[in-house]
């Protein structure tokens, strides 16, 4: 039992060559171009078919998708046989030989297959083995041969946001807490450590030492007084610069030819009002 594989080719108008390329490893635009110059250059050497070959060059010229006569310069082009499997509307195939007259009988011609469906478009056809690892039907279908197409696999997930931890660095340990006071150094009271007075626990030993973890009793904010007597004393009692400065004699004119002019002015403008009424 022949078991074949469907790979789908681009339906871009040149489905035809893309499914011949992929089975050469080339690339279809540019195995269009060659078999349509190939085509101009042999359609003399086609006795009986001149008028044919000479109409489909002209069609791949302009871009025309191919057909079976394209198949047929394709075969003699690269010396291979070619198989056409068409796809019935019972879901059964039949193949068709298109392979040149020249190859069709040569036995030692490597074989390629299409696959021919809805009347306009071609596929490329692989063979697998009997049980193929990763391909399922493509079409109910009788035997033999059978068809396969390869599974789709599935979408990867989208990448979830990490841990805020592991983001950060931490590789997931647990960030320290800032909640107890800072350790205290060197600078701390002779005798920390020593054992209390037999008879006698650590509270009793040391009155001022840190009650435990638990038993603490709760903080007592500072009873704030309002002070209502006023403090401040009289300025002759101040011993500041401003009390030292009050006592600086200050002329009451002074000897600066500005202030001069402004003095005159002073004096002369109650006069000089008067004079006007």
């Amino acid at each position: 039992m022949v078991v074949l594989g469907i790979v789908e080719a681009a339906g871009d108008g040149n489905c035809l060559f893309h499914a011949l390329g992929y089975l050469d490893a080339r690339g279809g635009m540019a195995l269009r171009n060659e078999v349509a110059a190939f085509m101009v250059e042999e359609t003399d050497n086609q006795r009986g078919f001149e008028e044919a070959w000479r109409e489909e060059a002209d069609e791949l010229l302009q871009g025309t998708w191919g057909g079976h006569t394209a198949i047929t310069a394709y075969s003699l082009k690269e010396r291979m046989r070619v198989e056409v499997h068409v796809i019935q509307a019972d879901g059964t195939i039949s193949v068709v030989d298109a392979s040149h007259a020249d190859v069709a009988n040569d036995a030692d011609a490597p074989l390629r297959r299409v696959l021919y469906s809805n009347g306009n478009h071609y596929d490329a056809l692989v063979e697998l083995l009997p049980n193929p690892i990763g391909w399922s039907p493509a079409w109910k279908q009788p035997l033999p041969p059978r068809y396969f197409k390869e599974d789709e696999a599935p979408a990867p997930k989208a990448e979830e946001f990490p841990p805020l931890a592991k983001a950060a660095g931490g590789r997931g340990r647990k960030q320290p807490r800032f909640s107890t006071p800072k350790p205290v150094g060197k600078h701390t009271k002779k005798g920390k450590g020593k054992a209390p007075a037999k008879g006698k626990s650590r509270e009793e030993e040391e009155p001022d030492a840190k009650p435990k973890k638990g038993a603490a009793a709760p903080a007592q904010y500072p009873v704030m007084r309002r002070c209502r007597t006023k403090t401040t004393p009289p300025p002759e009692l101040r011993d500041d610069i401003l009390t030292e400065l009050s006592r600086i004699p200050v002329k009451p004119r002074m000897t600066h030819p500005h202030q001069r002019q402004e003095n005159l002015i002073k004096d002369r403008l109650p006069t000089q009002l008067s004079s006007c009424f």
